[in-house]
């Protein structure tokens, strides 16, 4: 029981924290716990709010794919070494080929498929250490938030919301 209701109370802290956020004006800034030298994390936390919304459809989009190709968390965990070898392979391959174009207004995009990578790296080990918790914090939040802004922006246009299998927690 007790359990519960820290699990409730962290989140109503959580819940808190956004609304106080939103009254300084910094809404549109995802969640990120405390980052205690991540480096991605501290990549994160310098982007501007365009590039944070722009993160967070990139990270909502490879999510996507990720429950596409791999079915979601419980079937990364039975997943073939090789095969998980090569899904991090290929997140890897396209953060590098981000960093490498020189584009220096986009290089932050590099930093949704190292989030993927480090998220599936994460839900590989059996014991969880407190950087795979922010990083499942981190990614499920992105992938919220992304969702969010894409679905607003086919409503905009239009289009029809599709359900995209949820956040990544």
């Amino acid at each position: 029981m007790s359990e519960h209701v820290s699990a409730w109370s962290d989140h109503l802290l959580d819940r808190l924290k956004d609304l106080a956020r939103q009254m300084r004006g910094e809404a549109n800034r995802p969640h990120v716990p405390p980052h205690e030298n991540h480096p991605f994390l501290i990549d994160l936390e310098a982007l501007d709010s365009r590039q944070r919304r722009q993160l967070a459809c990139a990270v909502s989009v490879l999510w996507e794919e990720f429950i596409s190709q791999i079915g979601g968390p419980a079937e990364l965990a039975v997943l073939s070494e090789s095969d998980h070898a090569e899904y991090l392979q290929s997140l890897k391959r396209a953060a590098q080929r981000v960093r490498l174009s020189g584009e220096r207004e986009k290089q932050h995009y590099a930093l949704a498929p190292e989030l993927m990578a480090r998220y599936a790296e994460a839900l590989r080990r059996r014991n969880s250490s407190k950087e795979d918790q922010t990083v499942a914090a981190t990614m499920a939040d992105l992938v919220n938030r992304g969702d969010l802004i894409r679905k607003a922006g086919r409503g905009l246009r239009g289009g029809n919301p599709d359900s995209s299998g949820g956040a990544a927690a």
